[in-house]
């Protein structure tokens, strides 16, 4: 049997979605990882630390004192007060990995703590419980190396696809994708309490039930999340100024009665896909097609005796 990349491996949030992950991917790669958390484990607790990771106990510093790599998989209030006692005790060339939501804060700070440990910072664009296979991964090397190198492939295969960019090229990107997205989505919810509304179990089209499950799934996800994501990202206010203007140019093309205003910004939307807009179109169909059967199935259910 071959040596494992990281003989040894600390997963800081490891009952969390992501804390699950990350200890699985490293353990199905040889590593022998220790979890810790606020929580107890859900199953066997042999290498596992019920601890506050701000302040942990000597056993676990002990055990950083000797891994390959830390995972902080954990929400940002929990991270920051965490960073200076747990990386603290990493020995040095110690990998560490952390899954923030806005990298440009996190670089600024780490880097800070200690000059001898490499620093990749990852972030999924996916909630953990879809998996990585077929899902988006940014990959920040804020200080590369050997053991940096050697967690490229086992993120690859996981089958998600990778892609590096700088902590700042990070945070543009997160404000369109992420901060522009959650607040349009977040807008709309506004309709779902104006007098009249029926909700997805009344007279409603498909796009409009794909919008409310998308708004289903933020509400009922961690809130911090989302928060840290609005307030955080250098870059959200302005996402968000151009979802709101790009709202009024529309009101106010509608005022003036001009269609070919609204059908040149049709055509601009389109040409902005580029060689995506077929595989996009695609994908809105099958999107349709499953709201249109989540539709019928709810419909059958509620006529069922």
């Amino acid at each position: 049997m071959s040596t494992p990349c990281f003989p040894r491996a600390v997963v800081a949030g490891a009952a969390g979605g992501f804390g699950r992950a990350f200890r699985a991917l490293l353990a199905a790669h040889g590593s022998v990882v220790t979890g810790t958390d606020r929580l107890p484990p859900e199953g066997p607790g042999d290498h596992w630390f019920v601890a506050d990771a701000a302040a942990p106990p000597p056993a676990l510093l002990t055990e950083l004192s000797r891994t390959d790599v830390l995972v902080l998989c954990l929400p940002e209030a929990a991270l920051y007060p965490a960073l200076e006692p747990l990386v603290g005790a990493l020995p040095a060339g110690a990998l560490v990995v952390d899954t923030t939501s806005v990298k440009s804060r996190y670089a600024a700070i780490a880097a800070g703590i200690r000059p001898d440990v490499e620093l990749l910072s990852l972030e999924p664009m996916f909630a953990p419980d879809v998996g990585f296979a077929g899902q988006h991964v940014i990959a920040i090397p804020l200080r590369d190396g050997p053991r940096t190198a050697a967690f490229r492939p086992l993120l690859q295969s996981t089958g998600a696809q990778v892609t590096e960019l700088s902590a700042d090229e990070h945070d543009r990107h997160a404000a369109a994708a992420q901060v522009a997205v959650h607040a349009a989505l977040l807008a709309y919810a506004a309709t779902l309490r104006r007098p009249g509304h029926h909700g997805p179990g009344g007279p409603s089209t498909p796009p409009q039930r794909a919008l409310m499950a998308l708004l289903a799934r933020i509400v009922t996800r961690d809130p911090g999340t989302y928060w840290h994501i609005q307030r955080d990202n250098p870059y959200g206010a302005e996402a968000r100024a151009v979802v709101r203007d790009a709202l009024t140019a529309l009101d106010e093309t509608v005022a003036r009665n001009d269609r070919g205003g609204f059908d040149a910004l049709l055509a601009d939307t389109a040409a902005a896909f580029g060689p995506d807009l077929a595989p996009m179109v695609e994908l809105s169909d099958e999107i349709v097609r499953s709201a249109r059967a989540h539709k019928e199935l709810s419909q059958a259910a509620g006529d069922a005796p």
